[in-house]
Order: C-alpha cells, then sequence, then structure tokens
C-alpha cells in the first residue's frame, strides 16, 4: 500500500506542471481591406479596319490599305501607343429580307488596330482621324495605368496593415486578453475593379465634313489592397 501511494505521489507530481501550463492561445483570424479612389488616367481605343466585296484579294488588300496608312498616321501621333491585332477572313452569304440566304457570299477581312494614352486629347483626336479614315471604334475604355497603381500600393499597404493591427488589438481587449504574436500575414496586391464604363459618346456629322473625335469622360475607380492575418491572443495581465 504504501508503495502504491509514493507512486501515485509521484505521478501527481510529475502531472502538476501540465496542469498548471497556461492554456492554448486563442487564434483570431482578421482581414481589412484600404480603400482609395483616384482618377482613370490611361484610354485604350479598339479600333478595327473592315472590307467586303466577292474578290477575297481585293478584300484583304482594301484591309491592308487602310491599316497601313494608320499605322503611318499613329507614328506621327506624340504620346499614343498603338498595336495591331488579330487578322481575320471569311465568307459569309448574306440574307435577304425574307431571312433566307441570298447568294452570292461575300467575303469579310478585318484587321484589329488599338491605342493606348495617358494623353486623352491626343487619343481621341488620333481615333477620330482613323475614323474619319474609313476604321471603325469597338470599344473605348478608362482605366488606372499600372504606374498609378504600383505608386499606391504601398501607402494602401500600410494602411490596411496599420488597421489590421489596431483592429486585433481592440478585439482582444473586448475578450479581456491580449495579442502576443502573428502568427500569420498575407498582403494582397493593389486591384481595380472592373465595374461599369464611363459614359462614351461617338459623335458623327452627316456630309462630307470629317466628324468630329469621340468624347469621352474618364470618371473614377476605387483601388484596394486586402491584408489577412492570425494573432495569438493570451490572457492579459
Amino acid at each position: 500500500m504504501r508503495r502504491a501511494a509514493l507512486g501515485l505521489a509521484a505521478l501527481l507530481a510529475l502531472a502538476a506542471p501540465a496542469l498548471a501550463a497556461d492554456p492554448a492561445p486563442t487564434v483570431l483570424h482578421l482581414d481589412q481591406t484600404a480603400e482609395r479612389v483616384v482618377t482613370r488616367d490611361r484610354l485604350t481605343v479598339d479600333l478595327r479596319a473592315e472590307a467586303t466585296g466577292g474578290d477575297p484579294r481585293v478584300v484583304q488588300a482594301e484591309v491592308n490599305k487602310r491599316m497601313t496608312a494608320a499605322l503611318a498616321k499613329v507614328k506621327s501621333a506624340a504620346g499614343v501607343k498603338a498595336a495591331s491585332g488579330s487578322y481575320s477572313t471569311y465568307q459569309a452569304t448574306p440574307s435577304g429580307p425574307d431571312g433566307k440566304p441570298k447568294p452570292p457570299a461575300q467575303w469579310h477581312a478585318s484587321q484589329e488596330l488599338t491605342l493606348v494614352s495617358r494623353d486623352f486629347p491626343a487619343a481621341l483626336t488620333l481615333a477620330g482621324q482613323l475614323q474619319a479614315d474609313g476604321l471603325l471604334i469597338g470599344d473605348m475604355r478608362f482605366d488606372v495605368a499600372p504606374e498609378t497603381l504600383r505608386a499606391q500600393q504601398q501607402v494602401l499597404t500600410d494602411e490596411a496593415l496599420t488597421a489590421l493591427t489596431s483592429r486585433a488589438a481592440q478585439v482582444a481587449a473586448s475578450l479581456h486578453l491580449k495579442v502576443s504574436g502573428i502568427k500569420s500575414l498575407n498582403v494582397g496586391n493593389v486591384t481595380q475593379p472592373g465595374g461599369p464604363r464611363p459614359f462614351v459618346m461617338a459623335r458623327v456629322m452627316a456630309g462630307a465634313a470629317p466628324a468630329p473625335p469621340p468624347a469621352a469622360t474618364p470618371g473614377d475607380s476605387s483601388i484596394s489592397v486586402t491584408v489577412t492575418g492570425e494573432f495569438t491572443l493570451v490572457p492579459g495581465k
């Protein structure tokens, strides 16, 4: 009996430190987003040269002619970058008033041209000139230039991290705990939403007089950085 009592006492002595140890820390998961509204400062205009006819060689030659002239005009426009896009040629039979195919089949050819600029007047003027030369505007959109996003990224990151750590401390205090450390942290890159397109209007005048350039307004965009973190909370003293 005495040996058994001594053995039990030894076990209790070994278990005492474990029973007296602090409980496992509480893990707090938080996320925080810092946002800022900035003016869209880059314009992209998508145009295309098109031609339709019965002879594919004539149709493609017309597209080539228009695109060559357009690229020459682009080179003389300061502050506007351009890139030619996809080229397609296909044959299709038009439909008559009754909706049925009405031969002969026609060949269609087109090539895309994209203008990118932070100089809105220069880009819109050039787009208007290319419209007058027969090119069609398929799309026109504003966004925030990558260099502008990069310039704002660290500022927004600092704001998000400051707000995140402050909120962690507030939550801990509400639970009568304190923050003992950061278990993990994830910092996202600055982003801008796709969002609705700003108002864009293309004006066309009848007659032989040159049409004025398209009119547009850039509007604003909300950019943001999101950070997430895991904080360990322990009883406060």
